[in-house]
């Protein structure tokens, strides 16, 4: 795993950052694995984990812009806003996602929930991939 920040921090009066962040995760499942919480979820999916963008932290207000994240093949596109320092907290957000193929995530096809088998590689299956936008 490795996990890069080229920016500036402050631990002032006010907490402050500015700056760019990347994380790259070769494999979410030997990462859990790894920390004890091995994921036994169905598929072959849940490889390479990629975050990066620009961190903007200023006392209770945080952001992060211009995101570019990938799990597997899956990737999207986004920005996150959360400001802490009203009466209630606000939280702003914009993901764009490109097609969705979650084949990687389903048991092979014929597995019954709970099936030993329903843990290892996926056989082929029928496409199931989607284009959505969440905001």
């Amino acid at each position: 795993m490795a996990l890069t920040f080229k920016g500036s921090a402050s631990s002032a009066k006010v907490i402050a950052a500015a700056g760019a962040l990347k994380l790259d995760v070769p494999s979410i499942r030997e990462l859990a694995a790894w920390v004890g919480a091995p994921i036994k979820a169905p598929g072959d999916g849940l490889g390479p984990l990629n975050i990066e963008g620009k961190v903007d932290v200023k006392g209770s207000r945080y952001a992060f812009n211009d995101a570019k994240l990938s799990v597997d093949k899956i990737t999207g596109s986004g920005q996150f806003a959360f400001d802490g320092g009203g009466r209630k907290p606000k939280i702003t957000g914009r993901l764009d996602l490109g097609m969705l193929d979650l084949n990687p995530y389903l048991p092979p096809e014929g597995a019954k929930s709970g099936d030993a088998k329903s843990t290892g590689k996926s056989a082929p299956a029928k496409s199931a991939r989607i284009g959505a936008t969440i905001r």
